[in-house]
């Protein structure tokens, strides 16, 4: 991959993260090829370095929309937790995998959140949210989305009994994030940010078709509008639109534009706020865009891919500050 350096920014004067971890897939690679990977990125100075290449054989290659690659990335202790198409994968913080979980209600899976020593996985191809215990290292609990009578209804199931659901993906679930209040979820078709507190299901705020990364932030709702191409912010006081920034001479290095069947420009998918004031969103191809949603403008992209085919998926600050960025490398 080439690497697109940027002006050196300074993440001490702005008060965020100096680095950020990313997952991408490549849509239609087939078996044994390069389905994206794991990038660590250093946004004072705009340099990626690739550090794991997923072209593993195990892959299923029959994947929704040909997202073969790695998904959602959470980071807890000294963990780094990212999900597959059907697995949750244990990183040390080198990236050296350690432990693979799988599940049969895993199916292509988007994001997932940790919190309180439980990570949440979206599982899209069961309309699903499963709980996984990290210090017992099993999935104990799921909660299974589907309509009755023309309403929304959640039903709990155990991830390890037979009588789970079927699979679905009526809504298309990639959303997901626990903050202690409540469980948060949505998907391209939910019509909102849903909300599970104890036992009582609610929407907490409206989302237009096609959204992704949708989460709580700041009094409102933060998300992708990937169909419109934009980063969103909504609250009672405020409705933010900032379009994903394209320019001519980013686009004109745009390799596979035209297999439009595959991939778009512009897919807007991974979201991880900052601080009150600045977001990370990623697109396509795989480019990290930093927002001020005080100015309402863009601070910095960083491209990692010319290929219109490899797109950012997981987003994440990496905590850790002995890892060392160096010269990029990928397919």
């Amino acid at each position: 991959m080439p690497e697109h350096p940027i002006q050196a920014l300074s993440t001490s004067a702005l008060q965020i993260p100096r680095r950020l971890i990313t997952s991408s897939v490549v849509r239609g690679s087939q078996r044994g090829e390069s389905h994206g990977g794991l990038c660590i990125v250093d946004v004072s100075s705009g340099r990626s370095e690739w550090i794991l290449d997923w072209n593993t054989t195990e892959i299923d290659v029959e994947g929704r929309g040909g997202d073969r690659g790695l998904r959602g990335i959470a980071v807890a202790g000294e963990s780094v937790y990212v999900v597959s198409t059907d697995a949750l994968l244990v990183f040390d913080r080198s990236l050296r995998l350690l432990r693979t979980f799988r599940n049969p209600y895993l199916k292509h899976c988007h994001e997932m959140s940790i919190h309180e020593g439980r990570a949440y996985v979206a599982s899209t191809g069961y309309d699903a949210v499963l709980v996984f215990d990290l210090g017992s290292e099993r999935f104990t609990n799921g909660f299974h989305l589907r309509l009755e009578a023309g309403a929304m209804r959640l039903l709990a199931f155990d991830p390890g009994s037979s009588a789970g659901p079927v699979t679905s993906n009526v809504f298309h679930l990639n959303s997901v994030h626990c903050d202690g209040h409540c469980l948060h979820f949505a998907g391209l078709r939910t019509g909102g940010l849903l909300c599970l507190r104890g036992n009582q299901l609610s929407s907490t705020a409206a989302l237009p078709r096609g959204t992704h990364n949708a989460q709580p932030f700041e009094g409102g709702v933060i998300f992708n509008d990937t169909e419109a191409n934009r980063v969103c912010f909504r609250s009672p006081t405020r409705d933010l639109a900032l379009a994903l920034p394209a320019d001519s001479e980013s686009s004109s290095r745009w390799r596979h534009v035209t297999e439009s069947a595959l991939a778009r420009p512009l897919f807007g998918r991974g979201l991880c706020p900052l601080s009150p004031r600045y977001v990370a969103s990623g697109f396509s191809p795989s480019t990290i865009a930093i927002f001020d949603l005080q100015e309402e403008s863009i601070v910095t992209k960083i491209g990692l891919s010319d290929d219109v085919r490899n797109a950012i998926h997981g987003l994440s600050v990496w905590p850790f500050e002995d890892h060392h960025t160096g010269a990029t490398r990928g397919g």
